[in-house]
């Protein structure tokens, strides 16, 4: 009848509503918000990537210093390494903003394991990219599985309305 049907269509509603999950106050959180506090969680996590690889590059390419050593000639000899860790910082800083946007609609169970992520992706980059040479190694390399693996694990079941 009709109005088992309304009953049924009710009780999906909620049943949705809760694995959509709520923000930090309680209030229902849509599809269409979700999606987007993961894609600002995405974003933060790159960024983050890409500040820390920045940051690397940019600091083994300065040699060690004091403060009175630098001066116009240390910056004109070092400008694409320092120029390397300032964006780093900038990307940093970015990551920040996106991931203050996540926080506002992700539950924090699920959108903190998201950080996990730029530490495998790091590892990942670091073996990969020539310019790095990081060695690799079977420990590393399962670590980074176990916490893509972690992430998965997390995510792969519905939230639960956490009030």
């Amino acid at each position: 009848t009709r109005k088992e049907s309304s009953a049924a269509s009710d009780v999906y509603k909620r049943q949705t509503l809760v694995w959509r999950g709520a923000d930090h106050v309680g209030h229902r959180v849509d599809e269409c918000q979700l999606m987007k506090g993961y894609l600002w969680g995405g974003a933060s996590v790159l960024l983050v990537t890409m500040a820390q690889l920045l940051m690397k590059w940019g600091m083994v390419q300065v040699p060690w210093f004091s403060l009175p050593d630098i001066n116009i000639l240390f910056v004109q000899n070092h400008l694409n390494a320092l120029a390397a860790v300032f964006f780093g910082l900038c990307g940093y800083a970015l990551s920040m903003a996106c991931w203050f946007f996540a926080l506002r609609v992700l539950p924090l169970n699920r959108a903190y394991t998201l950080l996990s992520l730029s530490y495998a992706l790091v590892y990942i980059a670091a073996v990969t990219l020539p310019w790095f040479n990081e060695s690799i190694s079977l420990t590393k390399t399962l670590g980074g599985m176990l916490i893509l693996t972690g992430v998965w694990v997390i995510h792969s079941k519905p939230a639960k309305n956490p009030h």
